[in-house]
């Protein structure tokens, strides 16, 4: 069997352990995947609860074939946009948002929240579960970003022009910028790869500017989600694996890798 690159490893044993972490708040047979992508959640979920009805909705015809090429026994797809009011019925007794309400911030703001909330309100059943996976924004809290070489300085300033859901405010000094915790993570996770990944493909770089990862502190998903008609039954705070962000000390120095959080939040209508 072909070895897999250990990030890639990595990240997948982080999903599978978080999707695990889930599936012990489920309940009943029908579950509903909001943004379910291309099926990687239903997948492990079937092997979790083999018996199942799982939906997986999602705005991506071509992400929703993958999910059908699965061929998942008790699986069916739906294709739509849950930022809108939803243009079919159905019932569930726990519905999932696995790392998608940030995209659906970064292009409907709360107003695309609020329904998406709502639509999974009406498709549970009364004591249904919700569970929400998403990236966790930290508290306010000015930090350092020291650049040791001017590539990486310059595609911070390329982020800082031409990132799109909020203003990047920060002060230099040298090779020394000072900004809120919040956009210096915003800059990290879209870097840890190289800088070179957005290298000659401007409509990969284009759709990373429009997204922000950490879009909602803890407090401010929790208001969400119980303004929406749910009472939090669960909130864990989830650390991700450090050396996700230290390839870039290379060219960038930074003390703030302990704030890479996920946040598992769980609710019943």
């Amino acid at each position: 069997m072909e070895e897999l690159d250990p990030d890639l490893e990595s990240w997948l044993n982080e999903k599978r352990k978080a999707i695990a972490g889930i599936s012990e708040f489920l309940r009943g047979d029908a579950i509903v995947e909001f943004g379910c992508g291309s099926g990687f959640v239903i997948e492990n979920l079937k092997e979790i609860f083999p018996d199942a009805r799982i939906i997986g909705i999602d705005l991506s015809e071509e992400r929703l074939g993958k999910v059908n090429e699965l061929n998942l026994d008790g699986v069916t797809t739906k294709l739509d946009d849950f930022a809108e009011p939803l243009r079919f019925t159905f019932e569930a007794d726990s519905a999932i948002f696995s790392m998608c309400l940030h995209e659906i911030f970064s292009y409907h703001g709360f107003a695309g929240l609020k329904i998406a909330l709502a639509n999974a309100n009406d498709a549970l059943v009364d004591g249904g579960r919700l569970a929400i996976l998403e990236f966790m924004k930290p508290l306010p809290q000015t930090v350092t970003l020291k650049f040791k070489d001017n590539n990486a300085l310059d595609w911070f300033l390329k982020f800082a022009r031409d990132f799109k859901p909020r203003t990047i405010e920060f002060t230099r000094k040298g090779d020394e910028i000072r900004l809120d915790i919040a956009e210096a993570t915003e800059f990290v996770s879209k870097f840890f790869r190289g800088y070179d990944c957005y290298e000659g493909d401007d409509e990969h770089w284009l759709e990373e500017m429009a997204e922000t990862h950490f879009a909602f502190t803890r407090d401010e998903i929790t208001h969400l989600v119980e303004a929406s008609g749910f009472r939090i039954l669960d909130i864990q705070e989830l650390t991700r694996e450090p050396r996700k962000w230290e390839s870039m000390l290379d060219s960038v120095d930074f003390e703030f890798k302990d704030v890479n959080k996920k946040i598992l939040l769980v609710a019943e209508k």
